[in-house]
């Protein structure tokens, strides 16, 4: 069974749609021999994968906006595969190729962000993309229940829709050993992106209002590509670094973040809007105890083994980082807790599920 994966998901830092769409395959070819995976890519590569997965770049010529819609299409009439995959969110070309199109719409965020929009026009359009590839599409995956129920109030699905939950893809290695923590003795942590969705802002001034009353001593370490989108964060986080009360890491290869989970007080996680939330899960797997909340996809993920709490309500927010700071046995509770959470999630279950949908799309073809 031969398919064609667009690379484009591995051009660039090690997102969560990176991580787990690589994982995905590594696990998927380990269990069938028949699966042969060729990773189709314009520019550079920032990972590397197992001698059972090909890479080939095509393309180079083409402008990058056309890449998907040009030189992608050209490839698989050449190759033939029986599948494409388009793992980052769609942008589906017209395949005619006879390629079974598969992809992966993570999720539908947009429609439910208030005012993400700039205007009504660029919320047609949004629609009108998505709808396309969905209609360009045999095989819809997606990333949580959640995720499929806002598909499917959104948009019209003919495709069979199917949630394949991601696992946790940071584990300890051989450099576990190394890593920024061991110049922080007692820190939180915070793991991912600065869109505003992820309420950084409130945790923020939460965390700077509690250092000025001496509440709190742990300081807050920041983990995540940069990108400083407002000019209240900036202020934030120069204020928080003044005081010695913030610390931003930037991007940080996955043996020092699994060090790094390891040896947090607990992840912060205050996000509003998610399509899974993968970093309370890693930090889960790693015995890091979490504090988030019960917005979108993230009770779905995480069950009964986080702290929750409202990133509305500041007191309740303070609350919960003074308590967790004090108390070693919460603490330790809520990592037995998340250690039993995370074993529901796995590659190998993952996979399987990956392996029987394109089989069964395959067979049903026949």
């Amino acid at each position: 069974m031969k398919i064609a994966v667009d690379g484009t998901v591995f051009q660039g830092a090690g997102t969560g749609s990176y991580k787990g769409t690589r994982c995905l395959y590594e696990n998927a070819t380990k269990q069938t021999r028949s699966l042969d995976v060729t990773v189709v890519h314009r520019g550079p590569l920032t990972c590397t994968f197992s001698s059972k997965i090909k890479s080939v770049r095509v393309g180079q010529a083409v402008p990058n906006h056309l890449w998907r819609v040009l030189a992608l299409p050209t490839y698989l009439a050449r190759a033939k595969p029986e599948f494409v995959h388009l793992p980052w969110n769609g942008r589906v070309p017209r395949v005619t190729s006879g390629s079974k199109v598969i992809i992966t719409l993570h999720d539908v965020l947009p429609l439910i962000i208030p005012n993400y929009f700039a205007s009504e026009k660029a919320r047609l359009a949004y629609q009108k993309r998505v709808q396309t590839d969905l209609d360009r599409s045999d095989l819809v995956l997606t990333i949580s229940e959640f995720s499929k129920k806002q598909i499917l109030r959104n948009f019209k699905v003919d495709a069979r829709l199917v949630v394949i939950y991601y696992a946790p893809t940071v584990q300890k290695g051989s450099g576990y050993v190394t890593s920024p923590s061991k110049s922080y003795h007692d820190y939180f942590l915070y793991v991912g992106g600065y869109d505003k969705r992820k309420g950084i802002e409130s945790m923020l001034k939460v965390f700077i209002a509690l250092h000025e009353r001496e509440k709190l001593q742990s300081k807050l370490l920041l983990v995540g590509n940069a990108h400083h989108y407002s000019q209240e964060l900036k202020e934030l986080l120069h204020q928080g670094q003044r005081k010695n009360a913030v610390a931003e890491l930037g991007y940080v290869p996955d043996f020092v973040l699994a060090n790094l989970y390891a040896n947090a007080k607990a992840l912060i996680y205050p996000s509003k809007f998610e399509g899974f939330g993968l970093p309370p899960l890693e930090a889960m797997a790693l015995g890091c105890p979490v504090i988030t909340t019960k917005c979108t996809a993230i009770p779905e993920i995480c069950g009964d083994a986080v702290y929750y709490i409202d990133p509305e309500n500041e007191e309740a927010f303070q609350s919960s980082l003074i308590d967790v700071e004090k108390n070693l046995e919460l603490r330790d509770k809520l990592a037995r807790d998340g250690l039993e959470q995370a074993k529901k999630f796995t590659w190998d279950n993952a996979s399987k599920t990956f392996l029987d949908e394109t089989f069964r799309l395959m067979a049903d073809a026949s």
